[in-house]
């Protein structure tokens, strides 16, 4: 029971029963039933029934098997859509409960006049698509009325099962063992086994993007190809694996987007093992984990079909190869008619021939449309299928309504069969189409072949295609025209070719000539696929890059070792000339550097003891507080002292004057103040000369060394220290002391003495340990010559963190109250130019710095203070003190 009243029911024996309802509101209601045989034969009995009274309705379907009866032409989609999309049986029985209807009529069946060697069957309802399966035994048609997709065999020309449709958005195509249904609304895939016809399969849609086709060879097991996007003219394909419904990662050689338009969607066509597909003007080449786009020639249109086994592509223009070679093109406007100048060719469901409808237009003066049969490649037709009524077909180029075109003549040669399938899509014209007998009744001297090969093969298999021929002369001679190397046909036209084992190329042309007797010639053209050549020929390429790759590393090495010999010639004058200078000019190096900072020294004590000297700081104080003076009138007035020499008193006042006052003017009290500053200014210049007299004292030593430090460029911090001279690894070479010199003026031609790539230690550098400066020695040091005890403090606070050049100080930049040098024992003391120095673990390490002075020893801080740190501290005290930890601390006093 497909369509009827609420509460209708039916019995296996075929009874309907329905109980009126009293108040049932309709005159008449509409019933559609589905009947089918053992054999899978259906039917469909549909009548309508008028309610008159309160009645029970019994009703027994006769035994014999009523007439098919047609449903109404399926509604668009728009109209669907007001009704929630159910479909026309949802309408039809809605329409029975609501408002009287009229009667269903039977559609007309038009009055077809059948020939010899034709038949009909009328469809249940109007055809919607149609696509071929297993292997071309199966017809499978939709018909979006019934909400079924209905089997038909071609072998007994019957309808053998029907299968239920969740959807009226739907896409289908069937391969060799299944069929593929993709509910597009619902973003879903059914498979459908073609042996029991069980859905076996029910998969969410392995691409983000709608569907938009989807296509089968239908001989492939495995290839199910998906094209996609996020609208209908531009759309992205994947490859899905049949079995596992997974998306296949494959290489893709060429476009990753196609254009296309709805019209063109409809025509997607493949090859019958799903290895060649076209859309629009574009072929894919499927070669396992390969697929090549080729776009076909402009002037061949923006429509091709593939042939049965994917050699040959035909447009409305013409035929070209899958290596988009041209075999024939239609003529152009103004030049001489050709048979296939407006032909539309419409490959056979089995390879090896092709229709050719030729269409009545005002340009061929043609009086009907023409149907003929060609070999595939092949301009002559082999037959005229005059019987065949093409004005049941009109093609509509621009909008044309239900299924594709090329669906309407499908071409079994292997059953000598055409079924053709009316515009109005009520039924199927069954044309016999014996080709030997026909054309033996034309009396044409008939010439073709009636084999196609296996076109795929693997690396190290003997393949052989034996061709076979039908001609009325008979004769047949074969010549081998192109094809693999070692490739041979016999006389009898066996093909044998033992595939090489190494072979690189997947895809191989085979063309064959062939004459008869009557001086006809056929050229019989193939491809033959050997996808696993892929694979070799990446095996191949990746040892030619492996090759070409340790040839570029060979000769990268030939030029690095050049290179390097050169520099090693360059280095060995170099080294030769800087021991001649060194010979030369090592002690006058020395002697600049230590001169530039004695000068140093000297103008930085001179500047200091200036500003003392002109009151920038009062003795004991760290600033210049005001205080009130008073004159001997006993005025009184607020100012800071800012000069007092030859008797004369320079005062700033809180009003921001200046004023000059003469001494003797001024209070007892001010006159004894002033007395008091000029004792403490007259020590303190004392001791600053005494210290300036000798200068290899501890402090002064340090004072040129902070002062060396000032001259090294600022990007590592305001004050800054540089690291050791290390190699490309990060091992020490020399240490920072040598560093410094690079930027202390008049310590570059030190520098430039040492070899920087070598160790301290090296035979060459060793020679310039005696030249340390005198800025790094200490006069109660006997360490030895070359020695030094001043090294830099490396504690919790990376001094030395980088490589050659990098900061001494953590992030380049250290508080002024942090040491940062230390004058250490004898014990301690290294070579100048060793990259070592005083490792501070633990307060327990300062211990090992006490013994040099009697009283301790000597620290440099980070903004150049320089302190006698006493032994009698704590160690705690001088860890803060010294500012160990890295811990923030004040400026020291």
């Amino acid at each position: 029971l497909s369509a009827g009243p609420d509460g209708m029911t039916i019995s296996s024996r075929g009874v309907l029963e329905w109980k009126v309802p009293p108040a049932f509101p309709d005159s008449q209601v509409n019933v559609i039933v589905n009947i089918s045989d053992a054999t899978g034969y259906e039917l469909f009995h549909a009548f309508s029934i008028t309610v008159n009274g309160d009645r029970a309705m019994l009703a027994e379907i006769p035994n014999v098997p009523p007439k098919p009866v047609v449903n109404q032409p399926a509604r668009e989609n728009r109209n669907l859509s007001t009704h929630g999309g159910k479909g026309a049986l949802a309408l039809l029985k809605s329409a029975s409960q609501s408002k009287p209807v009229s009667p269903v009529q039977a559609e007309t069946k038009p009055n077809d006049t059948l020939k010899s060697g034709q038949s009909k069957i009328d469809l249940p309802a109007p055809l919607t698509d149609m696509v071929v399966g297993r292997s071309g035994q199966y017809l499978i048609m939709y018909f979006q009325s019934l909400k079924q997709l209905k089997v038909f065999d071609v072998s007994s020309l019957k309808f053998i099962k029907s299968l239920p449709v969740e959807s009226e958005d739907i896409l289908f195509t069937a391969g060799a063992e299944h069929l593929m249904v993709v509910l597009r609304d619902q973003q879903k895939i059914e498979r459908w086994k073609l042996d029991d016809f069980q859905r076996d399969l029910v998969v969410a849609s392995p691409v983000d993007n709608p569907i938009h086709a989807a296509v089968m060879g239908h001989s492939s097991r495995d290839l199910l190809v998906l094209f996609h996007g996020p609208n209908d003219h531009r759309q992205n394909y994947d490859y899905v694996d049949a079995r596992t419904m997974k998306v296949l990662e494959v290489e893709r050689k060429g476009a990753g987007y196609l254009s296309s338009r709805p019209l063109l969607l409809k025509c997607v066509t493949a090859s019958a093992d799903g290895r060649v597909v076209t859309l629009a003007n574009n072929t894919l080449i499927y070669l396992e984990s390969k697929v090549e786009h080729r776009q076909s020639p402009r002037d061949y249109g923006s429509l091709i079909l593939s042939g049965g086994d994917g050699t040959f592509l035909y447009s409305e223009r013409g035929i070209i190869t899958n290596q988009m070679e041209e075999i024939i093109m239609a003529a152009k406007v103004g030049e001489p008619a050709r048979p296939i100048q407006t032909g539309m060719l419409i490959p056979a469901v089995q390879p090896g021939y092709v229709l050719d409808l030729l269409l009545k237009t005002p340009r061929n003066a043609r009086t009907s449309d023409v149907l003929a049969v060609h070999l595939e490649g092949e301009l002559e037709p082999l037959l005229t299928l005059n019987q065949v009524d093409t004005s049941l077909n009109k093609f509509e180029w621009k909008n044309p309504p239900g299924m594709s075109h090329y669906k309407r003549f499908l071409f079994f040669p292997d059953r000598d069969l055409l079924i053709q399938v009316p515009d109005t899509n009520d039924r199927l014209i069954l044309h016999q189409v014996p080709l030997r007998e026909l054309m033996n009744e034309t009396g044409i001297d008939y010439f073709y072949t009636t084999s196609r090969p296996e076109t795929k093969t693997e690396p190290g298999k003997l393949w052989k295609y034996q061709i076979k021929t039908v001609s009325r002369k008979g004769g047949v001679k074969y010549e081998l025209q192109s094809g693999p190397q070692g490739m041979e046909i016999s006389d009898t036209g066996l093909l044998t070719w033992q595939v090489p084992a190494d072979i690189v190329e997947p895809e191989l042309n085979v063309i064959v000539q062939l004459k008869d007797d009557s001086t006809q010639q056929l050229s019989h053209r193939f491809t033959l696929f050997v996808p696993a050549a892929i694979r070799s020929a990446q095996e191949q390429l990746r040892k030619e890059q492996e090759r070409a790759e340790a040839e570029k590393k060979m000769a990268a090495a030939r030029e690095a070792a050049a290179r390097e010999a050169e520099r090693l010639a360059a280095r060995e004058e170099q080294n030769r000339n800087k021991l001649k200078r060194l010979t030369e000019s090592g002690e006058a190096a020395r002697t600049q550097v230590e001169q530039y900072l004695t000068d140093r020294l000297q103008s930085y004590e001179k500047e200091q003891s200036v500003r003392k000297l002109q009151g920038y700081r009062i003795p004991g104080q760290e600033t210049n507080p005001y205080r009130a003076w008073t004159d001997t009138s006993e005025n009184e007035i607020d100012a800071r002292l800012i000069k007092y020499f030859a008797d004369t008193v320079i005062l700033y006042s809180r009003s921001n004057q200046i004023l000059t006052i003469p001494e003797e003017s001024l209070s007892k009290a001010d006159r004894d103040y002033l007395d008091q500053i000029s004792k403490a200014e007259i020590a303190e210049r004392k001791q600053r000369e005494k210290e300036l007299s000798d200068r290899s004292l501890p402090k002064q030593r340090m004072i040129q060394l902070w002062l060396a430090t000032q001259e090294t460029p600022s990007r590592f911090g305001k004050k800054n220290l540089l690291g050791n001279i290390q190699d490309e690894q990060g091992k020490p070479l020399l240490s920072w002391r040598v560093q410094l010199l690079k930027h202390v003026r008049g310590g570059s031609d030190l520098y430039s003495l040492f070899r920087h790539d070598e160790p301290w230690d090296s035979e060459y550098n060793k020679k310039l340990i005696p030249l340390m400066p005198a800025f790094y020695g200490s006069s109660r040091s006997k360490a030895g010559p070359g020695k030094t005890n001043l090294l830099a403090i490396q504690a919790q606070r990376p001094l030395f963190s980088g490589p050659g050049g990098a900061s001494l100080f953590h992030k380049g930049e250290l508080p002024g109250q942090t040491a940062i040098i230390v004058e250490a024992p004898d014990a301690l003391a290294v070579e100048w130019t060793k990259p070592d120095d005083w490792e501070y673990e633990s307060d327990k390490s300062i211990e090992q710095l006490f013994g040099f002075h009697p009283d301790g020893f000597y620290a440099l801080f980070a903004d150049g203070k320089v302190e006698l740190i006493s032994e009698k501290k704590p160690l705690n005290e001088i860890s803060t003190l010294l500012n160990l930890k890295n811990e923030p601390a004040k400026d020291s006093p």
